[in-house]
């Protein structure tokens, strides 16, 4: 098993701060394990522990939902940069399933460390390009 924290906790000294519960209450019920939320200045993770599939098994992965706040954007790759480095998600796959203000964060955390290529479920996706650069993917029409 890795030496990731489960759920993802910013770094002492990054800045993060743990916002209030009761904000993650519904989305806690949405994704079907505890969700926390945190913030710092206009960015904000969703983070959680949650049980998926990877490769016809399910197991645990780590999850963190990054939006900017207040702002008709989604987060740079700087920002993101920035998360990975507080969240310990280096190693974790940026993997979004709409288009949209939101980018996520998945690592499965019976993978070593550093293992690359982990959504398998692109396989059977079409990955879509935004204009900005921005990808999302989408179940292939059969």
């Amino acid at each position: 098993m890795s030496d990731h924290r489960s759920p993802p906790e910013p770094m002492f000294g990054t800045g993060w701060r743990h916002a209030d519960e009761r904000d993650c209450e519904t989305v806690s019920r949405f994704v079907g394990a505890p969700t926390h939320h945190w913030e710092h200045g206009a960015v904000r993770v969703l983070s959680s522990a949650e049980q998926a599939e990877y490769r016809g098994i399910v197991v645990p992965h780590n999850h963190c939902s990054v939006s900017v706040y207040g702002e008709d954007r989604r987060p740079s790759d700087e920002e993101m940069a920035e998360v990975r480095h507080a969240f310990d998600m280096h190693d974790a796959e940026e993997d979004n399933h709409q288009p949209g203000r939101i980018r996520n964060l998945f690592l499965p955390l019976h993978l070593p460390r550093g293992t690359v290529g982990i959504c398998d479920c692109k396989t059977d996706e079409t990955v879509v390009t935004e204009p900005d650069g921005f990808q999302w993917s989408r179940k292939v029409d059969r």
